[in-house]
């Protein structure tokens, strides 16, 4: 199966700050929406980082008195980010969230972001297809891709 076969039963919502957004602000988004990341873009719409409950937890622990909260996200934000494109295999993508130790994977259709896979997406997945009794339909019908580096520069 591909990501797309999964954005398509999910949506293609994602939500979005600017670097300017205070961490506490962000995590308060991240508790109201029940998610556990955010994707930093520019004013222009330019893709600049991630930054997860992961992140903001080990900011406030790395920092004398936790952590002043009214910094801009951008001072903890994953700029260089492991993303997928629409068409990578689910296999592939389970490896590398495993391999670096991370929970969600930005999709991207060329430069545009286009959707979010989180761990919990992949797991949902596994489960339906061990109760489907083994492989999905849609193993082997299309092209496989992997994950990559994207680095944006951040600011």
């Amino acid at each position: 199966m591909e990501v797309s076969e999964i954005l398509k039963i999910k949506g293609f919502d994602v939500i979005s700050v600017e670097p300017n957004t205070s961490i506490k602000d962000v995590a308060k988004l991240l508790n109201e929406r029940r998610i556990g990341s955010v994707i930093i873009k520019q004013a222009n719409g330019q893709l600049a980082g991630l930054v997860s409950e992961r992140d903001i937890v080990r900011f406030i622990a790395e920092q004398e008195g936790g952590g002043n909260v009214d910094n801009p996200v951008s001072k903890i934000m994953t700029a260089d980010l492991i993303v997928c494109d629409l068409d990578s295999a689910v296999d592939t993508l389970i490896i590398a969230i495993t391999k670096h130790r991370i929970r969600h994977l930005p999709v991207m259709d060329g430069d545009q972001l286009v959707g979010m896979v989180s761990v919990g997406d992949l797991l949902k997945l596994r489960i339906a297809e061990l109760k489907q009794g083994g492989r999905t339909r849609f193993e082997g019908l299309f092209q496989r891709k992997g994950t990559r580096t994207l680095r944006t520069g951040g600011d």
